[in-house]
């Protein structure tokens, strides 16, 4: 597999001013294996708006990587106040899946670093959860 960021279009500037980040990991052919799509907030902190690995590549580290090196953009992306050394921001992520699905994205998240999930509403009979992992920046 060979990782990198979407030529060109890596950090995207949306209509209200929303930056976000997309990430792909590409095979060898150049096909587009899996793919991660982050919104930075003003504050610092990043929701995880969509993942997604095609059905063939799943269970290889893919998204997990992409999700590691979309936290070292956010990282240089990081705009520092004055004297500032070091932050503590949030990684979100917001899903509703079905029982089986949920299950393999629970997983997935723990494995990348989440540690706080909480239920917050049932709609449409499935659940909706919001999930968190902290993450230290330090000024290099």
């Amino acid at each position: 597999m060979v990782y990198e960021e979407l030529e060109d279009n890596w950090v995207q500037a949306g209509p209200e001013g929303d930056i976000y980040l997309c990430l792909a990991a590409f095979d060898d052919d150049g096909t587009a294996a899996a793919a991660l799509v982050i919104e930075l907030e003003i504050t610092g902190d990043m929701n995880v708006l969509s993942i997604y690995t095609l059905p063939g590549y799943r269970r290889r580290g893919l998204g997990r990587e992409l999700l590691k090196r979309a936290v070292i953009a956010c990282r240089q992306l990081f705009i520092w106040e004055e004297g500032e050394t070091e932050e503590q921001v949030v990684l979100k992520a917001l899903y509703r899946l079905p029982k089986e699905a949920d299950i393999v994205f629970e997983a997935f998240l723990k494995a990348a670093g989440f540690t706080d999930f909480v239920l917050l509403d049932t709609v449409d009979e499935l659940p909706v959860y919001s999930a968190f992992a902290q993450i230290r920046f330090f000024k290099e």
